[in-house]
C-alpha cells in the first residue's frame, strides 16, 4: 500500500512539472509523518484533453478527482502486468483467474474513458473491481495472498472516494467475506494453508488495520476539503476586491474622462467651449501653415436670446440654444468645428479656404442653418444671426488673437443690427480693447463710491419744485465727470447695470430721506430702471432694501421705464409693475408713445404718470404737426388718467404752450440742469422760501 501511494505521490508530481502547474501541499494534521505518507495534491493534473484546470472544487468534486486519477493509473498498471500475469495463470489453469483479471482490465478501460457526468458510477466502479479481484484472488489464493491486499485497499479507497460511510460498508463486506472464507475453510472447501483460527486473526489483522488507515485517511480527505473550502472562501473575496477594484477603476477613468469631456465642452450643448475652440483652432493653425492654407474663424451672436430669456424664462432659452447648436453642428462639414464661445454667442473655424467669395458662402451657410423659426415653450421664434469674421494668417497668428479679431468683427455687426456680418478691421480690435477698459474702470467705479446722483428738477406751472429725476454721474480721479451716455451703454453690454441701478436707488432715496429730515419737504424722487433691471427677479427686494435702509417713505419714490422697456417685458410687465405698486411706490412711464406697447395694454398698467418726451417738444411750438402730435398724446395720457410730465423744455415759448397743453409738471434747462445733491438742496430750500 505505501509503495502504492509512493507511486501514486511521483506519477501526480511529473504530470503536474510536465504541464506547469503549481504544486501545493496542505499539512493540516499535526503529525508530518502521516502527511508524508499520504500526501494529496490540492491541484490534480487534467487528463481530459479540452477539460478547463478547475479553480476551486467542493468536496464531492475533489474526490471525483481523485478517482480519475486513480481509474488512469489502475489501468496503467494493471495493462503493464496483464500479459504476463495471463501467462502464468494459463499455463497453470487459472482459466477463470485469468478471465476475471482481464475483465477487470476492460472495466478499468471503460472507467478511465468515461466522461464527467459519470463519476459517480466511475468512483463506484473502482471499488467494485478492487473488491471483487480481492474476493476472487482470496478465495484462489486464500491467506497471506494478493487478495488480502486487494481488499485492503478496496477499504482505503472507500475512505478516500467515499469518507467514513464508505469506509462501514466496504470493512462490512469484506468482514463478510472473511466470515464466508472461515466457514468454507472449516468445511475444506478453501485452498491455501492455515486453520481456521488463522483464518480468524487474518481477517481481523486485515479489516481492522485497513479500517484504521482508512478512517485517518478519511479524516484527512476531510481536513483537506474543509481547507480547500477555505481557500475557495478566500479565492472568492480576492475574486470579488479584484471585481470591485477593476470597477472603481473603471468608474475613476469614467470621471476623468467625464472631467476631461466637459473642461473642453459646453455642458448645455455639448459643443466645443472657448478652451475647446482654441485648442482646435491651435492645431487647425499649425496645419494651414504647413499647407499654405488659410482659416475663418466666424463669431456668432443672436438679436433674439435676451428676449427669450425675459419673456420666456432662462428654461425656454436654454432649449433654443440646444436647438442653435444642433442646426449650426448640422449644417457644417464634420472636419469644421463648431463651439459656443459665451452664453449668447457661437463660434466656427472652417478651413480650405481659397478665395475671398469662399468668406461669403459662409455666411450664408450660417444664415441658412439659423434663420429660421425655432418651436420653443409653445411660440415660434426666429432668428437672425450677426456674424464676424476673422481670418488666418492675414488678420492674426496666434489662436487667441483670432479670437478677440472675431468678436471684435462681431462687435461692428451687432451695431448694424440682425443680420449683419463684418470682417475684422484693426481698428475694431481699438474699439473692443477701449471698450474693454472702460468695462473695468466701470466697474471699479460702482463700487468704489465714484458714481454719484445728480438731480434735475421737475416743477409746476408756478416754477415750484415739486419732484427730481435723479441721474447718473460718473466722477473721474481728475474731478470730472461723465455722462450717463457715455457709459450706460457699456454697463447694459457688460451687465454691470444691475449694480448701477443698485447704486443709483440707494444714493437716491438717502438724498431724499435727508431732505426730509431737514425739514424742506416731501418731494418726488424718480430713478430710472433700464430694461433689464426690470427683468431682474430681484427688483422688487432691492427697492424694498433702499426704503429700508434710507428710511424713506415709499409715496416719495417713483421709478421710472420707458415705453419700450415695457414692450420687451410685455407678458410679464403688469405683474412686475403690480409688485412695485404694491410696495406704495409711484410709477412712470419715460419717452411715452415712442415705443410699441398697444393702448389697451397702458390703460391695464398700474402707472402714475407719463413723460413726453424731448424730441415731441423740441419743435414746439412752431411745427403745427409736432403741435397735433404733442396735444393728442397729453390728451390721451390724460384719458388713461395718468399725470403728463413734459420733459426737454429749454424755452419760454415751449413752456407757455405746454402749460395751455394742460401739461402737469415741467422739466428741462429752461428751469435748472442735472444738479449735485448739494446745489439741489439749496434750490429745493430756494424754492420752499418762495424765490
Amino acid at each position: 500500500m505505501h509503495v502504492f501511494l509512493l507511486c501514486t505521490k511521483a506519477f501526480v508530481k511529473a504530470m503536474g512539472n510536465r504541464r506547469g502547474k503549481p504544486k501545493t501541499v496542505l499539512s493540516i494534521l499535526p503529525i508530518d509523518k502521516v502527511v508524508e505518507t499520504f500526501p494529496i495534491m490540492i491541484r490534480l493534473p487534467s487528463f481530459g484533453g479540452d477539460e478547463p484546470e478547475p479553480q476551486t472544487w467542493g468536496l464531492q468534486p475533489f474526490r471525483f478527482r481523485i478517482a480519475r486519477l486513480l481509474s488512469v493509473l489502475g489501468l496503467c498498471l494493471a495493462i503493464l502486468v496483464l500479459v504476463p500475469t495471463l501467462a502464468v495463470d494459463l499455463r497453470e489453469g487459472k482459466v477463470h483467474l485469468a478471465a476475471v483479471e482481464a475483465l477487470a482490465v476492460v472495466f478499468l478501460l471503460i472507467l478511465s474513458a468515461a466522461g464527467r457526468r459519470l463519476d459517480i458510477l466511475r468512483s463506484a466502479g473502482l471499488l467494485a473491481v478492487a473488491f471483487v479481484l480481492g474476493t476472487v484472488l482470496f478465495f484462489e489464493s486464500g491467506i497471506h495472498g494478493p487478495g488480502e491486499v486487494w481488499l485492503a485497499s478496496a477499504i482505503f479507497l472507500s475512505a478516500v472516494l467515499f469518507g467514513s460511510s464508505g469506509v462501514a460498508v466496504m470493512a462490512s463486506a469484506t468482514s463478510l467475506v472473511f466470515v464466508i472464507a472461515v466457514v468454507r475453510q472449516g468445511q475444506g472447501y478453501l485452498p491455501g494453508r492455515g486453520t481456521g483460527l488463522e483464518m480468524e486473526i487474518a481477517g481481523l489483522n486485515t479489516v481492522g488495520l485497513a479500517l484504521a488507515t482508512s478512517l485517518a485517511a478519511s479524516r484527512l480527505v476531510s481536513h483537506l476539503s474543509a481547507a480547500n473550502q477555505a481557500r475557495d472562501r478566500l479565492d472568492g473575496e480576492l475574486r470579488a476586491r479584484d471585481r470591485y477594484l477593476e470597477e472603481e477603476s473603471a468608474g475613476r477613468r469614467g470621471a476623468e474622462a467625464m472631467a476631461a469631456f466637459f473642461r473642453d465642452h459646453d455642458s448645455l450643448t455639448h459643443l466645443p467651449n472657448r478652451e475647446g475652440l482654441a485648442r482646435e483652432l491651435t492645431q487647425a493653425s499649425k496645419r494651414a501653415s504647413r499647407h499654405g492654407g488659410s482659416l475663418a474663424v466666424l463669431a456668432l451672436g443672436f438679436d433674439r436670446l435676451g428676449k427669450v430669456i425675459e419673456t420666456r424664462g432662462r428654461m425656454a432659452a436654454e432649449t433654443l440654444l440646444v436647438e442653435l447648436a444642433a442646426a449650426l453642428r448640422a449644417g457644417f462639414r464634420d472636419e469644421d468645428c463648431v463651439a459656443r464661445l459665451g452664453d449668447e454667442t457661437f463660434g466656427i473655424i472652417c478651413g480650405d479656404l481659397r478665395r475671398t467669395e469662399d468668406v461669403i458662402e459662409l455666411v450664408s451657410q450660417v444664415k441658412a442653418c439659423v434663420e429660421r423659426s425655432f418651436e420653443v415653450a409653445g411660440a415660434s421664434i426666429h432668428i437672425a444671426p450677426m456674424i464676424g469674421v476673422a481670418l488666418y494668417p492675414n488678420d492674426a497668428l496666434e489662436p487667441e488673437d483670432l479670437l478677440h479679431a472675431a468678436e471684435s468683427a462681431l462687435q461692428s455687426a451687432r451695431k448694424a443690427g440682425p443680420g449683419a456680418f463684418r470682417l475684422f478691421d484693426p481698428s475694431l480690435q481699438k474699439d473692443s480693447l477701449e471698450r474693454l477698459r472702460l468695462e473695468e474702470e466701470l466697474e471699479t467705479a460702482i463700487f468704489s463710491g465714484a458714481i454719484e446722483a445728480w438731480f434735475q428738477p421737475k416743477v409746476d406751472h408756478q416754477g415750484r419744485i415739486v419732484g427730481a429725476e435723479a441721474l447718473a454721474r460718473w466722477r473721474l480721479p481728475n474731478g470730472s465727470l461723465r455722462l450717463p451716455s457715455d457709459f450706460i451703454h457699456v454697463a447694459e453690454g457688460s451687465g454691470g447695470i444691475a449694480a448701477l441701478g443698485v447704486v443709483m436707488l440707494a444714493r437716491a432715496c438717502e438724498e431724499a430721506a435727508s431732505w426730509e429730515r431737514k425739514g424742506l419737504g416731501r418731494i418726488s424722487v424718480s430713478v430710472n430702471l433700464s430694461p433689464f433691471q426690470f427683468a431682474n427677479p430681484d427688483l422688487v427686494g432691492s427697492v424694498r432694501r433702499a426704503l429700508e435702509v434710507s428710511g424713506l417713505c415709499p409715496s416719495s419714490l417713483e421709478l421710472e421705464i420707458t415705453e419700450t422697456g415695457l414692450a420687451a417685458f410685455e407678458e410679464g410687465a403688469r405683474e412686475r409693475l403690480a409688485e412695485l405698486r404694491s410696495l406704495g411706490v409711484g410709477l412712470s412711464i419715460d419717452d411715452f408713445g415712442t415705443g410699441s406697447s398697444s393702448i389697451s395694454r397702458l390703460r391695464d398698467y398700474p402707472v402714475n404718470a407719463v413723460k413726453v418726451p424731448k424730441d415731441f417738444v423740441d419743435p414746439l411750438p412752431g411745427d403745427a404737426k409736432a403741435m397735433m402730435i404733442a396735444r393728442a398724446v397729453i390728451d390721451l395720457a390724460h384719458n388713461l388718467d395718468f399725470q403728463v410730465i413734459a420733459e426737454g423744455v429749454e424755452g419760454r415759448e415751449q413752456f407757455d404752450w405746454l402749460k395751455g397743453a394742460s401739461c402737469d409738471q415741467y422739466q428741462g434747462h429752461l428751469f435748472a440742469p442735472a444738479l449735485c445733491a448739494a446745489d439741489f438742496e439749496s434750490a429745493l430750500a430756494k424754492s420752499n422760501a418762495g424765490g
